[in-house]
């Protein structure tokens, strides 16, 4: 699955992420990404707001308590 990427989002949340098909929409939320995670720079050069958390289990948390909208 290298390469693949999944969003998690809130449940509470879910229905408008079915409607996002592009990266322009994908723009109109904050996303949560890994400090670690390589492609980080990626993420940062083609998503107008990335929040970044220190660890793999503090996303989940930080996407609980609304600090983005996905990771």
């Amino acid at each position: 699955l290298l390469g693949w990427r999944v969003l998690l989002v809130h449940q509470d949340r879910v229905a408008e992420f079915k409607e996002t098909n592009t990266l322009e929409q994908l723009n109109n939320f904050t996303a949560g990404f890994g400090a670690t995670w390589g492609d980080l720079p990626v993420m940062q050069h083609n998503l107008s707001n990335v929040v970044v958390g220190q660890s793999y289990s503090a996303l989940f948390d930080m996407l609980l308590r609304g600090r983005f909208d996905f990771f």
